[in-house]
């Protein structure tokens, strides 16, 4: 698989300017199809580190709205509990989400919120109810 990214797509970090983000744009080389792949990692609120949820979400929201690609996928850990919280609304072709917990946080508010703004949506809980697993 690494090897026919590497020969197949022209690879660039396109962002590392914020702690816990890693953006990598893919172009492919015969057709230029391009998607973007967003890693990150917002610690634990109570952590020292995972106090500024609104800066990390934010540059978040500028990084989907500055790369011009086909597609854009975003994963990793945002520490976010979000409970029963609705994470979409508008999209008639998703699935309910199984939840697993009914537990809430500061930055899962913050997450929904995110969501919002961008029109996504959380998969986990929503299409392979066996290998669901927290959000």
């Amino acid at each position: 698989m690494r090897k026919d990214i590497i020969e197949n797509f022209y690879t660039n970090i396109v962002d590392k300017d914020y702690d816990g983000i890693l953006a990598v744009k893919f172009v492919n080389k015969k057709t230029e199809y391009t998607f973007v792949v967003i890693s990150c990692y917002l610690p634990p609120e109570y952590s020292k580190w995972g106090r500024d949820n609104t800066s990390f979400f934010n540059h978040l929201i500028m990084l989907l709205y500055r790369f011009d690609s086909d597609m854009t996928i975003i994963a990793g850990d945002v520490n976010s509990r979000i409970g029963n919280m609705i994470d979409c609304t508008g999209i008639e072709s998703v699935p309910s989400r199984q939840i697993l917990e009914e537990t809430k946080n500061q930055h899962g508010n913050a997450f929904i919120e995110f969501l919002r703004e961008v029109n996504c949506c959380i998969l986990n809980g929503r299409f392979d109810i066996s290998r669901n697993a927290y959000t």
